[in-house]
């Protein structure tokens, strides 16, 4: 959901989550389906409740449901900061990867990764 949020894919409805069996317990299955989408203004929603306040695409109503996936308020903001720092240091060669012109990636950049949005 973190992930989601702050990249801006708001496409993240159920069917774009799913779990690996093996037998004894679940793991999630790696991303895919991840669209981000410009964004008109500064909030969006996700398509999911992704917390206390709905489907409100912010870090502070994603991590309201840390409990909710057996983590500390703690544990949740050490993950969302570790998240954070690998889109920000590894944003440009993921969008080159993807084939983004370099416009895209900066236009993405501007209004959708880390959008300031996300941090309220």
């Amino acid at each position: 959901m973190v992930y989601n949020i702050l990249i801006g894919n708001n496409d993240d409805h159920a069917r774009n989550h799913a779990f690996f069996w093996d037998g004894r317990q679940y793991t999630l299955t790696p991303a895919y389906d991840i669209c981000p989408m410009l964004r008109g203004g500064i909030t969006t929603n996700q398509a999911m409740v992704v917390g206390g306040e709905g489907r409100t695409a912010t870090l502070r109503n994603a991590l309201s449901s840390a409990g909710q996936f057996g983590l500390s308020s703690r544990e949740a903001s050490d993950i969302q900061n570790e998240i954070t720092e690998i889109i920000r240091t590894g944003w440009e060669e993921a969008a080159k990867r993807a084939g983004l012109t370099n416009d895209e990636s900066i236009m993405l950049r501007q209004v959708t990764v880390l959008s300031p949005g996300c941090f309220y």
